[in-house]
């Protein structure tokens, strides 16, 4: 991609659980060295598709495949949309290696760019989402938030069709393993709805979310509700 991604590096503190204490010299060298070498490596490619939606007694058809969109969470999401844009981004099997070679060598700088991993594919995502902004205002329509897979009760299961439909192994190098999970890691996909108010969208927060009981942030007093905007 022509675009520019960086690294926020106050997002990259909340990541690791920063809630103002003092840190040594040496660690935010390494961040900042970890932020440098995250942006050097890293090659994001997004895939968008646009697709009408039906609604059925089974949930909400994206017209055209064969993936359902089952939950109420989703179909609340939804309300009033017609259509909605699917989204896959990823950074590159390259973050994956270098993150292999920093756990065998080097567990602090794993965790570090670990971080700045999160932090960057959260921009491409952005980006991906202004994009989506900008289509849609040239049709007078505006967007909801991003919703993905494995949020509220929308099922992680339908990943793999999700990605099927989208053809991203060949487009952007992204594939789904037999248990869900998407290789390379520092990806993400979701769903963003197309409707014709701004009014009544259902915004992220912790309370929605499905892994709200197990969620490390949550334990730690962070909140991921400071990322959510439309």
């Amino acid at each position: 991609m022509e675009q520019t991604f960086k690294v926020d590096k106050s997002e990259v503190l909340r990541y690791l659980g920063h809630k103002g204490q003092p840190f040594s010299e040496d660690i935010d060298k390494t961040i900042d060295e970890m932020i440098v070498r995250c942006e050097q490596i890293a090659t994001p490619a997004v895939r968008t598709v646009q697709y009408s939606l039906q609604r059925t007694d089974g949930g909400i058809l994206l017209e055209g495949t064969n993936l359902t969109l089952m939950g109420k969470d989703v179909a609340e999401h939804l309300k009033d949309c017609n259509s909605a844009v699917l989204m896959a981004a990823t950074l590159g099997q390259s973050i994956d290696r270098e993150m292999r070679v920093l756990e065998a060598s080097d567990m602090v700088k794993a965790l570090v760019f670990d971080s700045c991993a999160s932090s960057l594919i959260e921009s491409v995502c952005d980006y991906a989402q202004s994009k989506a902004r900008e289509t849609a205002a040239q049709s007078g329509l505006f967007i909801t938030d991003r919703f993905s897979p494995g949020y509220g009760d929308l099922a992680l299961e339908i990943q793999p069709e999700f990605l099927k439909i989208l053809d991203t192994q060949r487009k952007i190098g992204l594939y789904c393993t037999d248990t869900c999970l998407m290789n390379p890691r520092k990806s993400v996909t979701a769903i963003i709805g197309l409707k014709a108010t701004e009014s009544g969208v259902m915004r992220r927060s912790c309370e929605n979310c499905k892994l709200k009981e197990s969620c490390e942030f949550r334990k730690n007093g962070i909140s991921c509700e400071s990322k959510t905007k439309n």
